[in-house]
């Protein structure tokens, strides 16, 4: 199959989007998966021992809790470092816009709860690629080996 390319051109600033691989992207969702929840079952112990009386019982509190903490993970993660996280720094990949721009807060944020979705994790097995979080928010996780981003946003 090949991969599609989009080519973009603003203002003269030569844009060329490759989106990632189906096997960088799944090695993304296991890398940040395996990174996430180390990092919630490391807050969690440290939120246990700073306050024992919480009460670990309420099933509800605590899915809440993750789901909380699942959604900041990606949120934090990809707005303060333009599109990266411990998974996409190991494949060399990113998240951009349609038009190869950095994303903004609000749309990692809506990438994260897009997250949430039931098997939406599994959208992104499909012919293109491309899952639900990135069509709803109009983004693409891209090969930065083979892109060619606009220098103003990421300074390469």
């Amino acid at each position: 199959m090949e991969k599609e390319i989009l080519d973009i051109d603003l203002l003269d600033d030569s844009i060329s989007i490759v989106p990632a691989a189906q096997g960088k992207r799944f090695a993304n969702y296991l890398i940040d998966t395996l990174v996430c929840v180390v990092f919630i079952l490391l807050l969690s112990v440290l939120v246990v021992i700073v306050f024992p009386n919480i009460p670990i019982e309420d099933d509800l509190l605590m899915n809440l809790s993750f789901y909380l903490l699942y959604v900041l993970y990606f949120t934090v993660l990809e707005s303060s470092t333009k599109g990266k996280t411990p998974g996409k720094y190991i494949t060399k990949t990113r998240v951009v816009n349609s038009d190869g721009t950095a994303p903004s807060f609000k749309t990692c944020l809506l990438r994260s709860l897009s997250r949430l979705v039931p098997f939406e994790a599994f959208s992104f097995l499909g012919s293109t690629g491309i899952g639900w979080h990135d069509r709803w928010t109009e983004t693409y996780v891209v090969d930065e080996r083979q892109s060619v981003l606009p220098q103003s946003q990421f300074g390469v």
